[in-house]
């Protein structure tokens, strides 16, 4: 989709009542319940957040009434201050509100957006020279890109572990089972950054981001993305949603034998949101005996990043870049 067409499409403000039923819940719950707590936490974190949906806008569309200087300055304080001495605090904050309440399980989400930027500074400097800043580069080299991948695999090797204790933590305390659910989602992005860079190292004329609050915002349920990609050459612009498994296994691998991304248990506007599956996409899944049901595939995410510090060009991660290249440049090309 054009780049123009694709900001506008988050522009405008959606009618909640023409959302089906389980998708205005969702609407209502995001907008209307935040804890306390949670609030408290998210302030900071949600007010940098937005920083970068100005520069995503600059960088698409420009932007007549923002100040190069002023952002100049705000990315070296979010890098050099805030990201660098604030961010894991907040981090070990949210993982103990969501273990013993799972209402707050949406500040370890939100947060994520803030682990990925810290690894995607790279990028987000790319994107904002190539409007206001001072830091010109057009292409990002290949050791910039597997920096960025094994800050990520490192990220993701933490929260596995983090994920295991809180487990068992919480089958000992019997506490609402919300950190566990978090964590997955925030493994499986990581796993899908790290794939989708791949994809950049082979493409280089797209540039991948982590997609800011505007982009993953509850007002646009059915066009909620996880990341943005651009090819620079054609400007087309594409979201990326990222689902640490989808339900209903026979939609997922016609899915995928059709390049049909609209086929969901979740309405997404195919327009816009090119879907990845944690468990088909990029191989994240174990089998395990269920009583009953015999042996059974459930969801593992972590893997791609386990393997990348094994071995950054492990068989997996290029199986994984394979299954989700061709639908990336086919829907950034035609929708």
């Amino acid at each position: 989709m054009d780049s123009f067409q694709f900001l506008n499409g988050y522009q405008e403000l959606q009618d909640p009542n023409s959302f089906n039923r389980d998708d205005r819940d969702r609407y209502r719950a995001r907008n209307n319940f935040d804890t306390p707590e949670v609030k408290q936490l998210m302030t900071g974190p949600r007010e940098w957040a937005s920083l970068f949906d100005k520069i995503f806008y600059s960088f698409l569309e420009g932007y007549t009434d923002i100040d190069p200087e002023t952002v100049n300055a705000d990315l070296e304080v979010y890098e050099t201050d805030w990201s660098k001495h604030h961010l894991e605090d907040l981090i070990k904050k949210s993982q103990r509100l969501a273990f013993y309440d799972a209402d707050s399980a949406q500040a370890v989400n939100e947060l994520n957006f803030h682990i990925l930027t810290k690894e995607f500074m790279p990028l987000w400097r790319t994107a904002w020279s190539l409007w206001g800043g001072p830091f010109a580069t057009q292409e990002s080299p290949l050791e910039e890109l597997e920096t960025i991948q094994s800050g990520l695999a490192s990220r993701a090797k933490k929260l596995m572990r983090m994920k295991n204790s809180a487990f068992k933590w919480q089958k000992i305390e019997d506490t609402p089972r919300g950190l566990v659910p978090a964590i997955n989602g925030q493994l499986t992005e990581l796993d899908a950054a790290i794939v989708m860079l791949e994809i950049q190292k082979e493409h280089p004329n797209l540039l991948l981001l982590p997609a800011g609050p505007q982009f993953e915002s509850s007002r646009h349920l059915d066009r909620s993305v996880d990341f943005t990609i651009t090819d620079r050459d054609t400007w087309q612009s594409r979201g990326i949603q990222v689902k640490t498994s989808i339900a209903g296994f026979e939609d997922v691998w016609e899915r995928n034998k059709t390049g049909d991304s609209s086929k969901s248990v979740r309405n997404y506007d195919s327009n816009y949101v090119t879907l990845v599956d944690g468990m088909i996409d990029l191989g994240n899944f174990s089998m395990r005996h269920i009583s009953g049901k015999g042996m059974v595939m459930k969801p593992n995410p972590g893997l791609i990043s386990l393997n990348y510090l094994k071995d950054k060009n492990h068989p997996d991660i290029l199986v994984a870049k394979n299954n989700i290249m061709g639908r990336i440049l086919h829907d950034l090309e035609e929708n």
